[in-house]
């Protein structure tokens, strides 16, 4: 994407080497982490070092004589990996050369993000594990329904790989179904991810006196991704004759809502093409491979809200689900303003507390004010993202998806009515 975010690629990546390595020699992840830079760029760094530290340990010999694969000693290992990566240190040269690619992949994946995964997921092959899918989706920070439902997906039918051909439609069906439940406002509110980027890494966008914009080629080629090829041609046509070559989130919003209006579709459209998606079926030729929790991630998004979110993440949670022990079952209520200590009983308190926080009440009860201090679901997305990061949680664990589960039924408590399934 540099030919689109030339000028913007230099503006952040000088942002970032001010908040972070400065004109120090080296910098240790844990300080990166830690900096007040883009979430997806934290991600990218504590990905590639944990990427490194697996290639390490290939070339590790062990004895089978000692019991590696002891609980014990499994659960002490994944400690000392965990102070190893966040010790882990860059000198000058290596953080330049992963700043840059932190910040050329993410522009990819913003601008489109159906073709970047599939590209970078597979890169060469046909035929990837299903292991190696999460792994990668570790690095993919914004539109978080496309990890939220693969990840649903993959370990409701047990999948083992996937091929080119299954991810690439997967993809297409799940990204589809949400941009369909958008209205013509909402389908520009999309960019909203991307234009959170490029403000990022202004080091104070204060100064912007006409607000944030985007280049109007970014949304060309986002809308390109998704196959809104009406919307795309539009809006080429609009830079051409009218010369238009920036445009805000609300701009963009009005101009999608002429263009679907023109065309008689103001209210429901569809896009040009449209496949199903192949039954995915577990290979039973080899042996399972281990599949990893996600590292965490950090979401700064407007999530799909209510029904659409919803129903995408119920598409396979069926009866065949297994009930977890200790868990309450979800139930209707409202909180008290935005009072996070009154919506959650004491007894769920004490329960995350012990099960997330290590027990320790006064941890819990700061993300609880901090979570107060949001007024939308996207705010406390963002906040509570921050907080699994600085805690070390894999917001993938069961009692790290309940938590966050509960904080968006706290915004949107109408997400328990059942919603269409659409990805079978």
């Amino acid at each position: 994407m540099g030919y689109i975010f030339e000028n913007e690629i230099e503006t952040i990546m000088n942002t970032v080497r001010t908040r972070t390595i400065g004109e120090s020699d080296s910098i240790e992840l844990r300080a990166v982490l830690n900096a007040d830079i883009h979430p997806a760029i934290k991600a990218y760094f504590k990905n590639e070092v944990e990427r490194t530290l697996r290639e390490e340990r290939k070339e590790e010999s062990r004895s089978k004589r000692f019991p590696y694969p002891l609980p014990e000693i499994a659960s002490l290992q994944r400690q000392i990996d965990l102070i190893l990566v966040n010790r882990y240190e860059f000198d000058h040269i290596d953080f330049e050369i992963l700043l840059d690619q932190a910040v050329h992949f993410q522009f990819n994946y913003l601008c489109r993000p159906r073709w970047t995964l599939q590209n970078f997921v597979f890169e060469d092959q046909r035929r990837v594990s299903a292991a190696n899918v999460l792994r990668k989706l570790r690095y993919c920070v914004d539109y978080p329904y496309l990890s939220r439902v693969l990840k649903r997906y993959i370990n409701e039918r047990g999948l083992v790989e996937f091929t080119y051909e299954e991810f690439r439609a997967l993809i297409k069906k799940i990204d589809s179904a949400v941009t369909q439940k958008h209205s013509p406002k909402e389908l520009g509110s999309l960019m909203q991810e991307m234009l959170s980027f490029v403000v990022a890494g202004i080091p104070d966008s204060s100064n912007l006196i006409s607000g944030p914009s985007l280049p109007i080629n970014a949304a060309i080629v986002f809308f390109e991704d998704k196959e809104m090829l009406n919307i795309m041609s539009s809006l080429e046509h609009e830079r051409d004759s009218k010369g238009i070559h920036q445009v805000s989130i609300d701009q963009l919003g009005k101009m999608i809502q002429i263009i679907l209006e023109r065309e008689g579709r103001d209210e429901e459209f569809t896009l040009r093409t449209e496949e199903d998606v192949p039954e995915a079926k577990p290979f039973i030729d080899e042996a399972p491979q281990p599949v990893e929790s996600p590292a965490p991630v950090l979401v700064e998004s407007p999530e799909p809200q209510g029904e659409p979110m919803k129903a995408l993440e119920k598409a396979w949670a069926g009866s065949s689900q297994t009930p977890t022990v200790g868990r309450k079952p979800k139930r209707k209520r409202k909180p008290k303003g935005k009072d996070f200590f009154s919506f959650f009983t004491p007894q769920e308190q004490k329960f995350f507390t012990k099960s997330l926080f290590g027990k320790d009440e006064a941890v819990f009860h700061s993300v609880l004010e901090r979570l107060s201090e949001t007024i939308d679901w996207d705010a406390a997305a963002v906040v509570l993202d921050s907080i699994f990061i600085e805690n070390n949680i894999d917001p993938y664990a069961e009692d790290a998806i309940q938590l966050t589960d509960m904080i968006y039924d706290c915004f949107y408590p109408s997400s328990h009515q059942e919603g269409e399934d659409i990805v079978s």
